[in-house]
């Protein structure tokens, strides 16, 4: 299986959520910034996505990509086989129907925060900020 691979199997996973979430494929032409395969929201939640082979990484500057996308609380996927898939299908579905996954539902992960080390899963915290005159 190659990346082409791997990204017709993501966008036909997106594709089947029609209606609740929306994705964006950037097209990387050397200029401006440089970000990830997909960017994308759902009920109210951004995500991204890298695409690779099986057994491929993220390379460098991709890694420091994702470091900056997750330091804003932004969940990011590493999506390389199908268990890497399957962990982005039921974070949406978590986050859509709250369905519980791992003890948690999808509610309680957006609002508690967690992440793992390999960026296959992230869950995001909820905003901890006010904006000038709203109220508290």
């Amino acid at each position: 299986m190659i990346e082409r691979d791997i990204k017709k199997k993501i966008k036909q996973l997106l594709d089947s959520y029609e209606g609740k979430v929306y994705y964006f494929m950037p097209v990387q032409v050397g200029y401006g910034a440089t970000t990830l395969d997909y960017l994308g929201f759902v009920c109210g939640l951004g995500f991204a996505i890298e695409a690779k082979r099986p057994g491929a990484k993220p390379t460098v500057r991709q890694g420091f990509v994702i470091e900056n996308i997750q330091q804003s609380q932004t969940p990011v996927f590493l999506v390389n086989d199908d268990a890497s898939l399957n962990n982005l299908r039921l974070w949406l579905d978590w986050v859509i129907n709250g369905v519980t996954v791992g003890g948690l539902s999808g509610s309680t992960a957006r609002n508690t925060g967690s992440r793992t080390r390999d960026f296959n899963t992230f869950v995001p915290a909820a905003p901890k900020r006010h904006l000038p005159g709203a109220e508290r």
